[in-house]
């Protein structure tokens, strides 16, 4: 399969990448931002069993990040100026874009810290999103309509049920210039439990029919008014590499 051949080619690019951006970051040639992330409660998500819940203060954490401008340069002048990236759009004609946006996520991710192993893990995926072989993915469920007397309550080796924590229930907000944020308008989600989908499909979209497809066969056999109007997909799809996608809305 031209994925295992390419595999090699992909890993020698996130390599030569990954030195690249620390080079440039040791001799200071990245522009940088210093922003502030806050994490606090997302009081829109209601747990039944504890109104009180959660019940934690707002905490700052400063953060240096790469100016977006200056990551299209690097991409542009350095990324694509390298003999690991042209060997590989040669091989990959009809998806030189896939190309493009496995480096530019390589990139950024190098510039925060890139080990070898999660290198390794990335190349893999990638492999397999050229492949069309199944990718894992995350789905975290706010539930609503089951009780549990255990936590967790294993269901199948890949769906279990368990009672929430603090960081379900975070949300990190970046402070503009002036110290200020936006919050977009939601409305609440009541809930009882929390649902854990650990899925392996082809695509994002596949992983949330999956899990919709369960929450299903949940309320058709009446465990209760179940409901889950607020959900969570963490996949590591390419080329955003366990990026987390959150929706509100009926899970049905």
């Amino acid at each position: 399969m031209i994925a295992y051949m390419l595999e090699r080619e992909f890993e020698k690019l996130a390599t030569a990448i990954r030195q690249a951006v620390l080079t440039a970051k040791e001799s200071n040639s990245l522009v940088t931002i210093h922003q502030i992330r806050v994490r606090l409660p997302d009081f829109s998500l209601r747990y039944r069993l504890d109104v009180e819940f959660p019940n934690f203060k707002r905490t700052p954490i400063e953060e240096v990040s790469w100016d977006w401008v200056d990551q299209e340069r690097f991409q542009n002048d350095v990324v694509e100026d390298m003999p690991e990236f042209k060997s590989i759009a040669a091989l990959l004609t009809r998806k030189l874009e896939l190309a493009k946006a496995f480096a530019r996520a390589i990139s950024v991710v190098a510039f925060h810290g890139l080990d070898d192993e999660k290198l390794a893990m990335y190349v893999d995926y990638t492999g397999r999103q050229l492949d069309e072989r199944p990718i894992p993915t995350t789905v975290t469920s706010f539930i609503d309509g089951i009780s549990i007397s255990e936590s967790p309550l294993v269901i199948s080796d890949k769906f279990f049920i368990r009672n929430p924590v603090t960081e379900d229930v975070a949300q990190y907000v970046i402070l503009d210039e002036y110290g200020g944020s936006s919050f977009p308008p939601s409305g609440d989600t009541w809930f009882t439990c929390i649902g854990e989908f650990n899925l392996e499909e082809v695509s994002t979209g596949l992983a949330q029919k999956e899990f919709l497809r369960i929450i299903n066969a949940l309320r058709l056999y009446q465990v209760g008014g179940v409901a889950s109007n607020s959900y969570r997909i963490q996949s590591a799809h390419p080329p955003f590499f366990e990026g987390r996608v959150t929706h509100r809305g009926a899970g049905r």
